[in-house]
């Protein structure tokens, strides 16, 4: 189906009534309350605050370290520790969730994730950088003491060229009952406790999934905000595709669940430049080749135009994605 969405479909523009995406410009920003039902650690040394200023004077304001380390190479290869997971979830659900987690990050920045595969070395948070192993662990433990509080809780490491050494992530057992065997909020977890493996702090604007002041809804958190992708580019720069992914991420936010499951992340063709999303409870392909934004239905059998990027970006950035 993607294969045949990406190269049969972008040939053939139907003329059948513009779908949900047909009012694009028109719709405004989500806003959900937030709650306090995420945590984590920040980095180990000092945080600083950063402005960064975007296309069309978008504004960011974000907190990444004061000396910005990074990933060697812009690539984080992480592994899964199953131990302890929730029963509901399987392992190969959990990995591709946190994959997924990833790959969201990707499309608003210049990082890759690597999945290395599994491991029954423990996610170590309270190592000193002495007692690093370098295996960067994505697992299960219980959280203790004032860490019990949160659902999960990153930490990392790097030396003294800035590059990144290790880093850890843990998600809480304690609140796997009712809240992280729930497939939807783990996703979102994971994708806020993987920008902190990326050297992002938490951000002092509300609209932004590294937000922790209360933290933000697990609905919210789902979806990569404006600041968040300029905390990312800050430290590894833009990807080519990365103002398509900006504006799909506010589409999913502000159809009013028109666009399910939220946090879909972006897949990209590199032959035609297509980034798109496919989002399988709503039976809908939505994309951006250039500068037309796409929309296909399944089973239908015409790619639908439905906007323009440029002209809806200044709407995306006005709306703090």
């Amino acid at each position: 189906m993607i294969a045949r969405f990406t190269f049969s479909r972008l040939l053939s523009w139907g003329t059948a009534a513009a779908l949900v995406l047909g009012a694009l410009v028109a719709w405004g920003p989500s806003h959900q309350a937030p709650s306090a039902n995420d945590g984590q650690r920040l980095g180990p040394m000092g945080m600083a605050d950063y402005t960064g200023q975007g296309e069309h004077g978008w504004l960011g304001r974000f907190i990444v370290d004061s000396r910005r380390p990074t990933w060697p190479a812009s690539t984080v290869t992480w592994f899964y520790n199953p131990e302890g997971q929730p029963d509901a979830l399987g392992t190969q659900a959990i990995v591709a969730l946190i994959e997924n987690a990833g790959r969201k990050w990707s499309g608003v920045c210049n990082v890759r994730f690597v999945f290395g595969g599994f491991t029954n070395r423990r996610p170590d948070i309270n190592s000193s950088f002495g007692t690093i192993d370098r295996v960067n662990v994505i697992g299960w433990d219980l959280l203790t003491g004032n860490r019990s509080r949160f659902s999960g809780f990153a930490n990392y490491w790097y030396a003294g060229n800035n590059a990144m050494q290790d880093s850890d992530v843990v998600f809480n057992t304690a609140r796997i009952d009712g809240e992280l065997d729930n497939a939807f909020n783990l996703a979102a977890l994971a994708t806020h406790e993987i920008g902190h493996m990326l050297g992002i702090a938490h951000s002092d604007v509300q609209q932004s999934v590294m937000f922790a002041d209360p933290y933000n809804t697990y609905a919210f958190q789902s979806t990569l905000r404006g600041d968040d992708a300029a905390a990312c580019v800050t430290l590894y720069g833009a990807p080519a595709s990365a103002t398509a992914d900006r504006l799909l991420n506010w589409a999913e936010q502000s159809t009013g669940g028109a666009l399910l499951p939220l946090g879909t992340a972006s897949q990209r063709d590199p032959a035609s430049g297509l980034v798109w999303r496919h989002y399988t409870q709503s039976n809908l392909f939505v994309g951006v080749l250039g500068d037309d934004i796409l929309v296909l239905p399944v089973g239908s059998t015409a790619v639908q135009r439905v906007g323009q990027l440029g002209a809806v970006l200044p709407v995306v950035f006005g709306a703090g994605f």
